[in-house]
């Protein structure tokens, strides 16, 4: 049987090596960049300039992003090719 590998919030962090925010208008984009270079983007949308919170809006990009991670490495866990 192949390794045990604990899937939790620690195992996905180790996969992220940076992180980047962007702020246009009433949008926030965070962009994960994994160790081996694969990039995702997640999005955190205001619906009023008087409410906007740049914090919050990082929270909701970071959120989208991460949800994002957690289902690829979920998937990819879940079907790794057995270890022969």
């Amino acid at each position: 049987m192949g390794e045990q590998i604990d899937f939790d919030h620690e195992h996905i962090k180790k996969l992220i090596k940076s992180e980047k925010y962007i702020f246009h208008g009433m949008t926030t984009i965070c962009i994960l960049t994994l160790g081996f270079g694969h990039r995702l983007v997640g999005q955190g949308h205001c619906l009023s300039q008087h409410r906007y919170d740049k914090q919050i809006g990082k929270d909701a990009a970071r959120a989208d992003a991460m949800s994002q991670l957690y289902a690829k490495e979920s998937y990819r866990l879940q079907y790794r090719p057995p270890v022969v």
